[in-house]
């Protein structure tokens, strides 16, 4: 299974909210150059949101797919600016945001750089994505809702 890094923007923190909604991450694919890393239900997803640290672990339900109309693709853009989403189901949700700290534009406990976080939607190291999760987890048992 591949893990991937979601980033919602630092200027569309209520992105989050849509995704959760419709249980469903969205792509952006404005840019001509975007190559849609493969996908595959039983992926894992990693929740970012600029600024505030590590938000949500999901799992991809389903195989990415171009959204049919605006209700699946509710953010900012829409249609237009959306052209891929991937089902998920949640699995953790943290009240308060795991930060990890940078040091020289890599984070610490991933090896993540600050490139990747930018992305959107990037695929990440194994490695990575583990070491991240299991302190989401960590986090979790203290003060996290877990669904």
């Amino acid at each position: 299974m591949s893990w991937f890094l979601c980033t919602v923007s630092r200027d569309s923190p209520r992105n989050w909210d849509l995704c959760k909604e419709v249980s469903a991450w969205g792509v952006s694919t404005r840019l001509e150059t975007f190559r849609m890393p493969r996908v595959n239900p039983g992926d894992h997803l990693l929740v970012w949101i600029a600024g505030v640290g590590f938000r949500a672990c999901a799992t991809v339900a389903d195989a990415p797919r171009k959204p049919v109309d605006r209700s699946e693709a509710p953010w900012p853009g829409g249609l237009h600016r959306f052209g891929a989403v991937i089902p998920f189901k949640l699995d953790l949700e943290l009240s308060e945001p795991l930060r990890l700290r940078f040091e020289n534009h890599r984070q610490a406990v991933s090896g993540l750089n600050l490139f990747q976080f930018r992305r959107g939607f990037v695929i990440v190291p194994d490695a990575a994505g583990e070491a991240v999760a299991t302190l989401m987890r960590e986090a979790a048992q203290g003060q996290a809702k877990a669904v």
